[in-house]
């Protein structure tokens, strides 16, 4: 059937051009809308050709591109200019009589900036809403919409007040980012199993164009001319790359290895890259394509990158060796390296502002979340001033965005929860599917759930305590009282004591508790981070790790007093993993997450577990305590693997993107959370899969509503007991957020 050719309501010329009623209204008085009515009357009933509509948007395009490529029904620049006229004449006519009434004295005419107050605006209010991305002018709005069990949307809001439109609809959206024209969004995508998507939505264009398909793909990059973008992009598992990739999709050329942030130089003609494992900075050159490096000494991982725009000055986040976060600047010659400021906690990436000048950050303060600024000399790149707050506030935020001239600030508002659940699978008849009942909601983002030995209790933490509740639900009994923040509970293998770490402003303490109410043991102290504890086999000791200045040590603690010993001198890394038993070796994670290291506890040898190709995480022991579930991510093959604590053969058991989270009593079984596609995070899916240990398709053991953040599960395989975690998620705007830019 041939497409109508005539729009016959306000209603079909709206969703032809993909805005409200009220702006296409607006279109035709202000722009000139070709609507046509049966009658010469206002009230008329309205029609359209799409001809005229195509050719006054080609047209349009032409003389207003701004304006008329969004489609955004933006005002004329009349009638701001008339606004200024006004707001200009009552300003005379205000100092006029003040001139003849000799109110008017020379102090009183100052050259001074006019302060602007901050103001705070809710924008969503579906609590599903989150990656909020400005258009350089911070007019526009885009971002990420997704409902339990529904497709993720990629949605478009004009700030003057206009009602949202959906851009595009798929099971996973991500990092929209704007075109430095502000007329195309480029973000990511993808289905479960299909892989990624680059992904451009010109908006005066109907449908998204497929830039580049991937395995996985990182946040996408724009040129500062909008020509290309940068991505770091996984190809058919091998170790990955970073990829330019034209506007058109059609040149696609690897520059680089993978890295997890960049930034442009003004002119475009470098890029500034950073991996956060490696203390490194590279830039690479177009002219030349050639990649130069340089070490930031003191530095553990660099974080986030960021060119000044109006200035040679780039800007480094990084977590130093005193697991400290601070802020550098460096010329792009690599030379004048400058600490700016040096911070307990940096929540989002520092950025410059339009005039190179400022930077602008958050930070955690105790309870608060702060806004910080500091201005900075581009003659030497160091700090003019003190960090100043410019807001302050509770809670906990997301992703961050501000329009190019620091004028507003949007970011995601979130509201976290969790709740625990019991999936029971005894008495359960065949092909039916197992009990799964709630058991508590907590307060808390992350509950940390285990089981008991003997399958009976569950403990976990809420709220900075530690709770035990019988494993069939009931109250739970808190364990803890204190002022100190209680997580990471452990059960020993005797079922005699709970460890857990207890922080206090900067001191941190290894206890170990009594699960039937009695006093705790404190066995050790520090004012370093403290990770693990796991426990031996045989419940009498406890091991540890310490991180003082990015050297690491492994401790151990006897249950019965005494001073801790050292154990091992190591390098920690990102995840600081650390286990134990049911084994009788201490398997303890390598440098940026390529390697765990076997500490045989009875003869002292030290070994790799793998051979150092690619990252490994998260080893679970096998019941027959000889060979570890890994996560492995091996060039060429990453998946689950398994491999043996005594000869240290390999084998691949899946080759998914999963966590192993424990096995079937019998062995024959591996139980596996399986990553969200595409997300660079650890953050899992709503359901638990089972494997088979000898190799094999996985399935799904069982699924709960939300996604889920821990598993435990009893000795006997038949209770497994996990914590999901909810999120209520809004965007808010802050105009004006720093009164004097």
């Amino acid at each position: 059937m041939a497409e109508k050719q005539t729009l016959e309501s306000w209603k079909e010329i709206a969703a032809y051009l993909k805005r409200s009623v009220k702006t296409c209204q607006r279109l035709e008085q202000e722009r000139g809308l070709p609507v046509h009515r049966l009658e010469d009357s206002p009230k008329a009933r309205v029609f359209a050709h799409r001809e005229e509509i195509d050719r006054w948007l080609e047209n349009g395009r032409n003389s207003d591109q701004e304006a008329l490529s969004r489609k955004s029904g933006l005002k004329s620049i009349l009638i701001p200019a008339l606004a200024v006229c006004t707001i200009v004449l009552v300003a005379v006519v205000i100092w006029l009589f003040a001139l003849q009434n000799g109110n008017l004295s020379d102090s009183a005419v100052s050259t001074s900036p006019v302060s602007r107050e901050p103001g705070y605006r809710q924008i969503t209010y579906h609590g599903t809403t989150c990656e909020p991305a400005l258009s350089p002018d911070g007019s526009l709005l885009a971002y990420t919409e997704k409902e339990q069990g529904e497709e993720t949307k990629l949605m478009l809001r004009d700030l003057s007040g206009e009602e949202a439109v959906e851009l595009y609809t798929e099971h996973t959206i991500e990092f929209p980012r704007w075109s430095p024209d502000g007329f195309s969004l480029a973000f990511v995508s993808g289905e479960p199993g299909q892989g990624a998507k680059l992904m451009l939505r010109d908006l005066s264009e109907d449908q998204a164009h497929t830039l580049l398909k991937e395995n996985s793909i990182g946040r996408p990059g724009w040129s500062p001319d909008g020509s290309e973008l940068l991505v770091t992009a996984i190809k058919n598992n091998s170790y990955g790359s970073t990829i330019l990739v034209s506007r058109d999709g059609q040149s696609q050329h690897p520059i680089f290895n993978p890295v997890n942030t960049s930034s442009w130089s003004p002119d475009g003609s470098q890029i500034a890259m950073t991996r956060m494992e490696f203390p490194t900075l590279w830039l690479w050159d177009r002219a030349t394509g050639t990649v130069q490096s340089f070490l930031v000494s003191g530095i553990r991982w660099l974080l986030n990158v960021n060119w000044a725009q109006q200035s040679d000055l780039i800007l480094l986040s990084a977590m130093r060796n005193n697991n400290r976060y601070a802020i550098f600047t460096i010329r792009p010659d690599f030379s004048q390296l400058q600490k700016v400021v040096e911070e307990t906690q940096i929540l989002s990436p520092p950025r410059w502002s339009e005039t190179g000048d400022t930077i602008y950050y958050f930070r955690r303060k105790d309870e608060n979340l702060e806004l910080v600024k500091i201005t900075i000399d581009n003659a030497t790149g160091k700090a003019k001033s003190a960090p100043s707050i410019l807001l302050s506030d509770t809670g906990s935020i997301g992703n961050v965005a501000f329009s190019s001239d620091s004028t507003r600030l949007a970011f995601t508002r979130h509201l976290f929860h969790s709740k625990l659940w019991l999936t029971d699978f005894r008495d359960m008849k065949k092909n039916q599917a197992p009990q799964t009942k709630l058991l508590a909601t907590c307060a808390s983002k992350k509950i940390n759930p285990v089981i008991s030995p003997s399958g009976e209790w569950i403990a976990f933490s809420d709220s900075g305590n530690i709770f035990k509740m019988w494993i069939n639900g009931g109250p739970g009994t808190s364990l803890t009282f204190s002022e100190s923040v209680h997580n990471y509970p452990v059960w020993s293998p005797d079922e005699k004591w709970i460890a857990c770490i207890a922080s206090k402003g900067e001191t941190r303490n290894i206890l170990a508790i009594d699960p039937d109410g009695g006093a705790s043991v404190r066995l050790a102290t520090s004012n370093e981070e403290l990770y693990g504890p796991v426990w031996s086999p045989d419940s009498g000791k406890l091991a540890y790790g310490t991180d003082e200045d990015g050297n690491g040590r492994i401790w151990i603690a006897d249950i019965n007093g005494g001073h801790p010993r050292v154990l091992a001198e190591i390098q920690w890394n990102l995840g600081h993993v650390l286990s134990w038993s049911p084994g009788r070796n201490i398997l303890y994670q390598t440098a940026v997450n390529r390697n765990f290291m076997v500490l045989d506890m009875e003869t002292g040898k030290q070994e790799l577990l793998v051979d150092n190709i690619g990252y490994v995480s998260n080893p679970i022991y096998a019941p027959d305590r000889e060979k570890v579930a890994i996560t492995w991510n091996r060039r060429g093959n990453p998946g689950l693997w398994l491999v043996s604590l005594t000869d240290h053969s390999e084998r691949l058991v899946a080759e998914e993107n999963v966590f192993a989270v424990g096995w079937s009593p019998d062995g024959t079984k591996i139980y596996a959370l399986h990553h969200y596609p595409g997300v660079q995070t650890f953050l899992f899916e709503d359901h638990v899969l089972v494997i088979p240990a000898e190799g094999g398709n996985s399935r799904t053991l069982f699924t709960l509503p939300g996604a889920i953040t821990g598993v435990s599960i009893s000795p006997d395989g038949q209770k497994f007991v996990c914590s999901t975690s909810e999120s209520i998620s809004d965007i808010w705007l802050i105009e004006n957020f720093d009164p004097n830019p």
